[in-house]
């Protein structure tokens, strides 16, 4: 079997994704893709995602953990456990409204 993965290059790409409802501001970490540090607020409003940088973050996520929430792979409270943030678990609920569990397609093979 293949096991899915998957990556956010670009967070601001990710601008009109069709999300749930919710918002939470993080600050992201990606030593990989340093254009995708800093802080962003992540807003469903109408099913569509509107990113945008902010000043004051809610909690942080590795890009690990920002690729699970998009990709619906896997909730933020076990982020913790693998290095991936540290989300109060008030924005928990934020987050698994704004990006609601799904099962992940593949689109290429590795």
């Amino acid at each position: 079997r293949i096991a899915p993965m998957g990556r956010v290059i670009d967070i601001e790409q990710l601008n009109g994704l069709q999300v749930g409802e919710g918002e939470f501001t993080a600050r992201i970490v990606d030593p990989i893709c340093p254009w995708n540090e800093g802080v962003w607020t992540f807003s469903g409003q109408g099913g569509v995602l509107q990113v945008s940088r902010a000043a004051q973050a809610d909690c942080w996520l590795g890009i690990q953990g920002l690729s699970s929430l998009v990709f619906g792979s896997l909730p933020p409270e076990r982020f913790p456990f693998r290095g991936w943030g540290e989300t109060p678990e008030k924005y928990n609920s934020q987050m698994r409204q704004l990006f609601p569990p799904l099962i992940p397609s593949l689109h290429e093979h590795f």
